[in-house]
């Protein structure tokens, strides 16, 4: 699949919350585990496909705590700066 294929099915992905995409994720990978079936995937690759939505999910996240951090760090220098 092209990169532009690739990123329009991330932004598809991204239109369901995060907070919601790491609950279902969780149960995707809980009905791998009690299915002992592996990640759902086609090809072409689609949006629902096991592999693709959990992995995005979790480079989302990933993205987001590193963002967090990264806010938090500046609000500690900024507070240290004001004592």
């Amino acid at each position: 699949m092209s990169d532009s294929g690739h990123e329009r099915l991330q932004t598809e992905l991204r239109e369901t919350p995060l907070r919601e995409r790491m609950r279902n994720s969780q149960g995707r990978v809980g009905n791998m585990c009690s299915e002992g079936r592996p990640p759902r995937m086609s090809i072409p690759v689609r949006a629902v496909d096991d592999d693709f939505y959990i992995c995005t999910t979790i480079r989302d996240a990933e993205d987001e705590i590193d963002r967090l951090t990264a806010e938090l760090s500046e609000c500690k220098k900024d507070a240290e700066r004001y004592r």
